[in-house]
């Protein structure tokens, strides 16, 4: 019983922590809810088939609040580039101010319009007003405001006889508020003679109408609107002489398209002092003009303002070729821009020069090799693990295990194959016999392979293995110096030169870029910044040869030459009784022959000669060939390098719907239709 009531107090403490933390997400994440109790539209239709609209908006709002908004939709593709159709050019829409309850413009800064595109790719124009940056708890408060803007080019054809048709979403029924009194008054031009019967109306609510012949206008009182239908479209199709025009087909819209010849882009296109198009390429189109004259403003940075009057005619196409002067500045910008040019194609040249006259420099041994003499012996001194590093200027794994091989061979390893190809027990040895004393890399090889252990198997080598090799690899680099077979590490100078041409690859690339878009766009001209090219090919040129520099000093590049000698030798001497070596050779340069990689070569002298079993091998059988001991050798070398590599592997890894800044601004162009009508979009805030 105890138990039971443990568990429901358990229970019930967690439903209601859990409910007081979804209600905390609730309301912090909580939106605002805004209702319409009053809505007035004003909308003027001009001769010229333009729309002046004024919007009184009161909202009711409730929740934390920052702002109100207004959204027009504006794209409509079908329409766009097709002069055959009159789609209302609803996104040529001119902003004509944003106004508090009192008629007053608010403060500077706090209003704003722009173009967006939502998550449907639906685009719209947008009205804004900032009223608390921060965000404001309200309830049931009230706020009212007026947007106005005018729209070019708003009639559109329809009608069994395609004449003129006014067709409008006069409310923004994307909102989720109620709407309570909603007032709709639309003024027709003076030379319409309104008749009730060519209007046509889609509502979801019944309304009342008033037509006043006095003013031409017509208004509309609506009931009040359901929360999922705010519809109402008002149509009016005209006569064909009603408006500006005798001829409808004149009232087809035309376009003008703007071609930069310089600047070729981020020309900003204003008319009547509004942003039309910031023109981002080197031409501009302009849809849905209405007939008549126009007067466009070209402006750019660096060059003059220009003044470009143009006449749209019904259905065509104007062209206008923009060349703007460039003001002092800008000229002897453009100028030394010029000047960069060539001086980069000579850089660039210069570049392959220099880089293949710096490895010249650097990157060649002191004495260049040219005859090989073939050598029986490999260099006095030199152990397999030096030879391999001098031979390719890398340590190299297989340098370490042809090491282990030759400790073997010389009395200090014992290795037991425990499983083909794939585990090896190694023995640490005294030998008493030795007549070469260890250096000191040979001693922190078997230090780093057993420790402070007599046996280990190779399976079992750790972390703590790869950890002493890569200190015992930076020991042998530095011993390839110190010692005097190298200028300066390999290593280091690998790693020098490939910083060096990375940093200038990638400093050469972000300059080409950057400069060029700099060019391009904010200077307006066409030029490529060519000294970062230069730089580019510089630092390519360096990163490709890094590999190559490490120079091998007088005393390397003999040993080097003595090598290459060794390496002929194994590889093409004849067998060992025109040699007159002995049986025990093979085993004695079988290490050798395994950092060569060619210990099977090396094996193919000896072949049905050796028949011995070497002492410090313990394995199923009897080694009775050359063959199966250099398999062995390879086998062994194999498995503990990539045993190797496996554990350095391991140890290695272990809406876009804010604000925008200040003023007026729009980043969209003139278009189309929108579904069945003009207008309609959201009212609201957030």
């Amino acid at each position: 019983m105890n138990k039971l009531i443990k568990n429901l107090s358990i229970s019930l403490l967690f439903f209601i922590i859990s409910a007081f933390v979804l209600s905390v997400n609730n309301k912090s994440s909580a939106q605002v809810t805004i209702n319409f109790p009053e809505y007035e539209v004003d909308i003027e239709i001009q001769k010229d088939t333009s729309l002046i609209i004024r919007e009184e908006i009161t909202n009711e709002v409730t929740g934390n609040f920052h702002g109100l908004r207004r959204d027009i939709p504006l794209s409509n593709n079908q329409c766009e580039g097709n002069l055959e159709l009159t789609c209302g050019g609803f996104e040529s829409i001119i902003p004509l101010g944003i106004y508090n309850q009192f008629g007053d413009k608010p403060e500077d800064g706090t209003t704003r319009f722009y173009f967006y595109i939502d998550d449907y790719g639906q685009e719209f124009a947008r009205l804004e007003w900032e009223l608390y940056p921060e965000g404001k708890e309200v309830n049931y408060e009230e706020y009212k405001w007026i947007v106005e803007y005018e729209i070019l080019g708003s009639i559109v054809a329809g009608g069994e006889d395609n004449t003129p048709l006014f067709y409008w979403n006069t409310l923004p029924a994307d909102s989720f508020g109620t709407f309570d009194n909603t007032k709709i008054t639309i003024e027709f031009p003076k030379s319409v003679d309104l008749d009730y019967e060519k209007f046509d109306f889609l509502s979801p609510v019944g309304f009342e109408y008033r037509i006043n012949r006095s003013d031409n206008t017509i208004e509309f009182q609506l009931g009040d609107f359901p929360y999922y239908d705010k519809n109402f479209t008002v149509a009016y199709f005209f006569d064909n002489n009603d408006l500006k025009l005798p001829n409808f087909k004149k009232l087809k819209p035309g376009q003008i398209d703007f071609d930069f010849e310089r600047p070729l882009s981020l020309s900003t296109i204003l008319f009547n002092e509004i942003t039309l198009v910031d023109a981002s390429t080197t031409s501009e189109t302009i849809y849905f003009l209405p007939t008549g004259k126009y007067e466009f403003e070209i402006k750019h940075i660096g060059y003059k303002t220009k003044t470009v009057e143009a006449e749209i005619k019904s259905g065509e196409v104007t062209n206008e070729t923009i060349y703007l002067e460039a003001k002092a500045w800008m000229s002897f910008l453009i100028g030394l821009t010029n000047v960069s040019f060539f001086v980069g194609i000579g850089l660039s040249f210069y570049a392959i020069f220099y880089v293949r006259k710096r490895y010249l420099k650097k990157g060649k041994d002191a004495i260049d090799i040219k005859t090989v003499v073939p050598a029986c012996k490999p260099p006095t001194g030199i152990s397999p693990y030096l030879l391999g590093s001098i031979k390719d200027e890398k340590v190299d794994k297989v340098d370490i295990t042809g090491s282990i091989i030759d400790l073997a061979f010389r009395g200090y390893i014992k290795i037991k194959e425990l499983k083909k190809g794939k585990n090896y027990e190694l023995t640490k040895l005294e030998n008493a016999k030795a007549t070469v004393e260890l250096d000191s890399i040979e001693k922190d090889l078997l230090e780093a392979i057993f420790g402070s252990k007599d046996k280990v198997e190779t399976k079992d080598l750790s972390y703590t293995f790869v950890s002493k090799l890569k200190i015992l690899e930076k020991d042998i680099y530095k011993k390839l110096e110190t010692d005097g077979y190298f200028k300066e590490q390999p290593d280091t100078v690998r790693a020098k030169n490939t910083g060096i041409g990375i940093t200038l690859s990638v400093f050469g690339v972000v300059l080409t870029v950057g400069l060029t878009v700099f060019i391009v766009t904010l200077m307006g001209i066409l030029n490529l910044f060519t000294i970062g090219i230069a730089m580019l090919i510089l630092g390519l040129g360096i990163l490709l040869t890094a590999k190559y520099m490490p120079s091998k000093s007088e005393k390397g590049s003999k040993i080097f030459g003595e090598i290459l000698g060794f390496k002929m030798y194994m590889e093409t001497a004849e067998k060992y009784r025109v040699q007159n070596l002995e049986p025990k050779d093979f085993e004695r340069y079988l290490s050798y022959a395994i950092v060569f990689e060619i210990e099977k070569k090396w094996a193919d002298k000896f072949k049905d000669i050796y028949i011995s079993t070497p002492d410090w091998y313990e394995g199923s059988g009897n080694i009775t060939d050359a063959y199966f001991l250099s398999r062995f050798a390879r086998n062994f070398s194999n498995s503990t390098t990539n045993k190797i590599s496996s554990l350095t592997k391991s140890s290695g890894s272990s809406g876009g719907r804010g604000w925008s800044s200040g003023g007026w601004s729009s980043g969209g162009s003139f278009g189309g239709f929108s579904g069945g009508g003009g207008g309609g979009g959201s009212a609201g805030g957030w």
